[in-house]
């Protein structure tokens, strides 16, 4: 038995490194890829930022300005002792709320108390936490306080977040963040320069459509155009080449 021993202090903490400090918290649930690609992103938009991982999941020390940690105990204490260690610029949550813990009132008030914004990846609201914050709507709008920007991991997510105080104008509905594969390279502007034309459209797909087939969808897409002025066609031939000629004959 260890009663009558002093109980080791806890180690103490690696120094805080340099410059810009993301403070990457990732609950249950979360897969492990996404995580991994999420901190690569993040290391290509400023390569003098270094993100401190805690959570859910852990990533191979190995990888450069990457650290793991644990998360601060759920303390008054425990949570100041840990911010005023490592001070991060942002507070970056992944699969915010998908635990039973909710949002943890006591960091979050923390965290606005010195000014560190904080954004959601993947939140999700139950219906719950949607209760039990509707009684208290003045605590439900200070742990949403240093939210910067809420990007819902499915739809209910976004009204809840909006119905419990938070502006709508920073919340989006972005999905649940998943292991799938990474989006193909595309030139941005041109990307945004086609959702701006997209914008407020019903659009359908027709993907790798035969040479022979061509004809049956665009007389569908005329067809359906008499009662949906506004419905858009996207054709995608097998052969990529017929695009120019597709777009002459049409």
């Amino acid at each position: 038995m260890l009663s009558d021993q002093a109980v080791p202090p806890e180690p103490a903490p690696p120094p805080r490194p340099p410059g810009l400090l993301v403070w990457l918290h990732v609950s249950a649930g979360v897969p492990a890829e996404a995580v991994g690609r999420l901190v690569a992103r993040l290391g290509e938009e400023r390569a003098d930022l270094s993100v401190l991982l805690t959570g859910a999941v852990a990533l191979p020390d190995a990888q450069e300005r990457l650290m793991n940690a644990l998360a601060p105990a759920d303390s008054g204490a425990a949570t100041a002792r840990f911010l005023s260690h490592w001070q991060p610029t942002l507070f970056l949550w992944a699969g915010a709320g998908t635990d039973d813990a909710g949002l943890w009132p006591r960091l979050m008030r923390e965290l606005h108390r010195r000014a560190v914004p904080v954004v959601l990846a993947g939140a999700v609201i139950g219906r719950r936490n949607l209760r039990r914050w509707r009684w208290w709507p003045g605590r439900a709008r200070a742990v949403l306080a240093p939210v910067v920007a809420a990007f819902a991991g499915e739809r209910s997510a976004v009204k809840r977040l909006i119905a419990l105080g938070m502006a709508p104008e920073r919340v989006a509905l972005a999905g649940p963040l998943r292991s799938d594969a990474e989006p193909p390279a595309c030139d941005i502007r041109a990307r945004q320069q086609m959702a701006a034309r997209l914008e407020g459209r019903p659009v359908w797909l027709a993907a790798e459509v035969w040479p022979d087939e061509e004809h049956e969808y665009v007389a569908a897409q005329r067809l359906a155009q008499r009662s949906a002025r506004r419905l858009l066609l996207v054709l995608a031939p097998c052969d990529p080449g017929r695009g120019a000629l597709l777009a002459s004959a049409l």
